[in-house]
C-alpha cells in the first residue's frame, strides 16, 4: 500500500486527491490571490503569470498550441535524446548509439560489437518475454526513456556545468 491508497479485500482503492490548494488561473472571474497576471496584452490567447512568494516563476498558459506540442513531442523521442544527449540509460548503459526510434520501428535490440560498445542489431536468437536482454530491445528502451539532456550536461553532485561537451542546436 502506498500513500495514494489502500488495500480492501484484495483489491486496491485510490485515496480521494486533495484539490483544495490548486490555484486555478483560468477562472473567468478573478485570479486566486497571490497570483498577478504579468503579460501585457490582457486579450492574448497565451498568459504570463506570477505567483507572490515565488520569485522569478513564472506560469505560461497555452504557451504552445496543439501542433506544437505534437511537433516538440516527435522532437523528443526521434532527435533530442540522441548523442550527445545524456538520458537515464547513460549510468547503466553509456551513450546510446544514434537511431532509437528507427531502431525501435525496425525492432531491433542492441548488441555487442567489440572493444566494450554496442550497435543495433538483429538478435541472434530467440529473446523471450522475462528474458533478462528483452530490456535490450529498443522498443522496450523507447517506451522506458524518461529523460534527455537538452543543452550542456549539468552534474548535480558537483553542482557545475561540465566544459567542452558537444552541444546541438535545437529548433
Amino acid at each position: 500500500t502506498g500513500a495514494n491508497g489502500r488495500r480492501r479485500g484484495g483489491r486496491f482503492e485510490a485515496a480521494p486527491v486533495d484539490l483544495s490548494e490548486v490555484l486555478d488561473v483560468s477562472a473567468q472571474d478573478a485570479l486566486p490571490q497571490g497570483v498577478t497576471c504579468v503579460s501585457g496584452d490582457a486579450n492574448a490567447t497565451s498568459k504570463v503569470y506570477a505567483f507572490d512568494g515565488h520569485p522569478g516563476f513564472y506560469y505560461v498558459s497555452r504557451a504552445l498550441d496543439d501542433e506544437e506540442q505534437r511537433l516538440w513531442v516527435r522532437k523528443s523521442v526521434r532527435e533530442l535524446c540522441e548523442p550527445p544527449a545524456r538520458t537515464n540509460y547513460g549510468a547503466e548503459l553509456g551513450d546510446l548509439p544514434p537511431g532509437l526510434w528507427d531502431a525501435a520501428r525496425d525492432d531491433l535490440m542492441l548488441i555487442p560489437s567489440g572493444e566494450g560498445q554496442r550497435v543495433w542489431g538483429t538478435p541472434t536468437r530467440v529473446v523471450k518475454r522475462g528474458d533478462a536482454d528483452e530490456k535490450f530491445f529498443a522498443k522496450r528502451m523507447l517506451s522506458k526513456l524518461r529523460w534527455c539532456t537538452v543543452g550542456a550536461p549539468f552534474n548535480w553532485t558537483s553542482r557545475i556545468y561540465e566544459p567542452n561537451v558537444p552541444r546541438r542546436a535545437i529548433g
